[in-house]
């Protein structure tokens, strides 16, 4: 049986999209990519999360919006003649979450015989094996960037198809095997690191749209800091203020019971502080050093194709999920999200 949702190191996980949607009937089945009513919920799921939502409130308006909500690839010579009234909308990065699946042949034409000049261009098979010749240019340097081949099949997505000139109206939904879309909630030092997997479609929560105050700490740290902040230390440190009850707060973390409300007192105190007493505690400097920024939680969907080698294989062997086989200077809640992430892929 596949695993869908993987729990671990206190508080993060790393959930299968596509399954999660099937299983609540939001028009979506195991290969989703059957009809435009799925193609609509995988994507306006995708794009929830910017907002911190699970799901579109209107989901066929929000598509509408997604499809035209960014800035086109313009040329620098062209872009600086322009006219602002002249630039138009493209699609947004979770239309990059719509894998599309097609057939392509290269067509040579014989320009002139005696120089045996030619001009090659790509013919894209697409709804209904409708053909549209893509010139050569176009095919290398707007598709294939986004793309893939293998076996005489282009994977690829609806936003790089758009973005070349292809009618949307004329993109096939062709079942997509190998697509597999992934959140993820881990701490923000996690998030930094995997987001350098640039060829991996990537989308997180917007903080310009929602607050997030959930913070990430080991789940051994309970025992660690209680263990490190003996009577002497919480002189020495200054956490025993008897100016006021609120104050004591060598007192307060040793009465901490959750991991929860230890973090609760931690941001009343200095960074400084807390980064001592973490370090005291014999936590790392790639630890410590990020309180509390980079210790806050973040959650992410990233998405790309199993076939292609730069995508998910890339990142689960730099990330160590297959630490038998190659070894890297990985951090081990990434490592550990990748294997998470490993287990539901495979």
């Amino acid at each position: 049986m596949r695993v869908l949702e993987i729990e671990f190191s206190n508080g993060c996980y790393v959930k299968d999209i596509i399954y999660d949607l099937a299983a609540h009937g939001d028009g979506c089945d195991l290969l989703f990519n059957l009809n435009e009513e799925q193609r609509i919920n995988m994507v306006t799921r995708v794009a929830a999360i910017s907002r911190g939502k699970d799901k579109a409130n209107n989901p066929t308006t929000r598509y509408g919006k997604l499809l035209n909500e960014a800035a086109p690839n313009i040329p620098i010579d062209t872009l600086n003649i322009m006219d602002g009234d002249g630039i138009g909308k493209a699609p947004g990065r979770p239309l990059e979450f719509a894998p599309v699946k097609l057939r392509h042949e290269a067509i040579t034409d014989i320009i002139d015989y005696k120089t045996n000049n030619v001009k090659i261009d790509y013919m894209l098979l697409l709804k209904d094996s409708f053909g549209v010749r893509v010139e050569k240019d176009i095919f290398f340097n707007d598709i294939l960037p986004f793309s893939y081949l293998k076996d005489g099949w282009l994977y690829t997505n609806v936003r790089a198809l758009v973005n070349a000139g292809i009618d949307y109206d004329l993109i096939p939904y062709e079942p997509t095997e190998g697509f597999n879309i992934i959140e993820v909630k881990a701490p923000y030092f996690v998030f930094a690191q995997i987001r350098t997997h640039g060829r991996l479609s990537q989308v997180a929560v917007s903080e310009r749209v929602v607050t997030e105050d959930e913070y990430w700490l080991p789940e051994d740290v309970l025992i660690k800091v209680k263990t490190t902040l003996t009577k002497n230390l919480i002189e020495e440190m200054n956490l025993n203020c008897t100016s006021c009850d609120r104050c004591m707060f060598g007192k307060r973390i040793h009465g901490s019971t959750t991991i929860k409300e230890l973090i609760g007192i931690f941001l009343e105190l200095p960074i400084d502080k807390v980064q001592n007493i973490l370090k005291i505690a014999g936590y790392d400097k790639e630890l410590y050093n990020r309180w509390p920024n980079h210790l806050k939680f973040k959650r992410w969907v990233m998405g790309g194709y199993i076939q292609d080698p730069k995508q998910w294989p890339h990142f689960l062997l730099e990330r160590e999920a297959y630490e038998d086989r190659y070894k890297s200077w990985v951090q081990e809640t990434t490592k550990e999200t990748a294997l998470a992430i490993k287990k539901i892929l495979l």
